[in-house]
């Protein structure tokens, strides 16, 4: 297992659930940051020193549906080769 510690954006727009979840994860070792709404998340994923390997959504957005999140950011760049990736809907 790795020592690494892994970021996590969290994108939830009901305030109590984003702190639970961001609760829940801090507790299991992640490094956690939020985001209310998608379009806010793209501007967080957009800061070169933005660091996250895995951004937790659900499927309907508002100001931005998942359908249009640029996945690509954690797919492709220097800054992320050799990392694993993966999509999910539930």
């Amino acid at each position: 297992m790795t020592t690494e510690t892994r970021h996590i954006l969290v994108v939830e727009d009901n305030i109590i659930n984003q702190k639970v979840l961001t609760r829940q994860l801090q507790s299991r070792g992640f490094r956690v940051t939020t985001a209310s709404d998608g379009q806010e998340a793209l501007n967080i994923m957009q800061v070169p020193s933005f660091d996250g390997d895995l951004v937790l959504m659900d499927i309907v957005r508002p100001a931005r549906s998942h359908f249009f999140f640029p996945i690509s950011r954690f797919t492709s760049g220097d800054a992320y080769q050799g990392r694993k990736n993966s999509v999910s809907r539930t």
